[in-house]
């Protein structure tokens, strides 16, 4: 019965609070978890309610399953703000550079020194595009991927 209480009130908070709840939630469920039930009171805590909550050490029933729980789930990312959007990484869907667009090497050197220069997102997005296969020499270079940060003219 004590696992199915826990299971349910760690539901109740992660419902209410998100996937991560407040300590003084936590504190708070716990001292009402032995205000209703004084049976499950620990006489040798210092608050009665260590088993359920221990916020000094993180630890009781109720940490232990909502970590088990954030651990079966991931964040979910909220679409109306901008920092949780997804703007690129490994899984994003990218269109191949086209050989035909590439810049020679004089010309990839120029684009890499606007990037350096510039905040304008377009610009620096499309000169990516045009210098990738000259990045992608650079890196596979030996002698060139040591400096490959201070490329700039």
């Amino acid at each position: 019965m004590r696992k199915l209480m826990v299971n349910i009130l760690v539901a109740h908070m992660i419902e209410t609070e998100g996937r991560v709840p407040h300590r003084l939630t936590k504190q708070n469920y716990g001292l009402g978890i032995i205000t209703l039930f004084p049976s499950l009171r620990d006489p040798q805590g210092r608050t009665g309610y260590e088993h359920f909550y221990d916020g000094q050490k993180n630890t009781g029933f109720l940490s232990w399953h909502l970590k088990t729980v954030q651990r079966g789930t991931k964040p979910s990312a909220n679409k109306d703000d901008p920092k949780t959007e997804e703007k690129g990484g490994p899984l994003l869907d990218r269109q191949l550079c086209h050989r035909e667009d590439q810049l020679d090497n004089d010309q990839s050197l120029e684009a890499i020194s606007l990037m350096n220069h510039t905040s304008d997102r377009e610009v620096i997005m499309q000169k990516m595009r045009t210098t990738f296969e000259y990045r992608q020499h650079l890196i596979h270079d030996p002698e060139k991927s040591t400096t490959i940060l201070s490329v700039s003219n």
